[in-house]
């Protein structure tokens, strides 16, 4: 089931605040960063891929094959709109996962108290980075999330793998809707 409590709630506001749309998956930990991230569902992508067989794939060769642009591959069943680092004890660390994440998309960190919203040093962090800043007290960033890797940059076979992991994790959570 897809979480529904405060802290669900705040990271829906959270994404709102950002202008990302979509879904807030639960936290989940990609190369060693712990996130929530936020992604649009591809509603036909994905039953298109239900009834032909292609489940999540976490093979690297094969989603190399299926980066290749002379490939017929599925496409992507979501696309990744964010990630929300929460602040725990440091924002520093949470900032330095989000710096991290800077390749896959769009990050921001989700301060549930306000104290690091509070701290300049942060937002002006922050704002270095391009990385966003929300507190889970107010509806509105504190700082502005920079937007994505610009796509001029090209895909690589480990943005897929990233959606990929994500596609396992949203259907895990029951993000699409039952058939």
């Amino acid at each position: 089931m897809v979480e529904h409590s405060a802290r669900q709630a705040s990271g829906i506001a959270a994404a709102a605040a950002l202008g990302w749309r979509g879904v807030v998956l639960a936290p989940v930990e990609l190369f060693g960063c712990r996130c929530r991230p936020v992604v649009e569902l591809d509603l036909e992508v994905h039953r298109t891929r239900r009834a032909h067989g292609f489940l999540p794939q976490l093979d690297e060769d094969v989603l190399a094959i299926w980066e290749w642009p002379e490939s017929d591959g599925p496409a992507p069943a979501l696309t990744l709109r964010g990630a929300l680092f929460p602040v725990g004890r440091s924002w520093r660390r949470a900032l330095g996962e989000a710096r991290r994440w800077y390749g896959f998309g769009p990050a921001a960190l989700l301060d549930p108290t306000g104290t690091a919203c509070a701290d300049e040093d942060c937002r002006w962090e922050c704002a270095f980075a391009g990385v966003g800043l929300v507190s889970g007290l107010d509806p509105g960033p504190a700082v502005v999330a920079a937007e994505a890797r610009p796509d001029s940059l090209g895909r690589v076979s480990a943005d897929r793998w990233v959606e990929e992991f994500l596609y396992e994790a949203a259907l895990t959570a029951g993000a699409f809707p039952a058939e």
